[in-house]
């Protein structure tokens, strides 16, 4: 196996493991006697979303470029700009198949990937 696919399989696991964590945290939604002890993740979620972001794009780069030097940039626009336009394209093409449908914005007409990387 290539050093770039090693490394950007072990780059996108670390992003999915992430990810994964952020999603077995309890609802938002507390009641007026919900216990305290529970909020204290709120406000992990976003840093941890975009963490894994982060970490997914840096992997996306390292096969682009099959180089297992990985960017040292937490700009997700600045990492999003470096891969390959091919890799930009899909990557604003699945999000616009998966997220847009079921998160539209109905303020913003061209709603990309571009756009949300830009948010955090």
């Amino acid at each position: 196996m290539s050093a770039r696919l090693s490394t950007a399989i072990r780059i996108g696991e670390a992003a999915k493991a992430i990810f994964r964590k952020t999603q077995s945290f309890p609802s938002r939604e507390f009641g007026e006697h919900a216990d305290q002890s529970e909020r204290e993740h709120v406000g992990v979620e976003p840093m941890l979303l975009a963490l894994s972001m982060e970490l997914a794009l840096k992997a996306w780069f390292v096969f682009d470029y099959d180089d297992p030097r990985v960017i040292k940039s937490h700009n997700l626009i600045k990492l999003f700009d470096r891969l390959k336009p091919e890799s930009q394209e899909k990557l604003n093409a699945e999000f616009k198949r998966s997220v847009v449908p079921y998160h539209p914005h109905g303020f913003y007409f061209d709603y990309s990937i571009r756009y949300i990387l830009h948010q955090h």
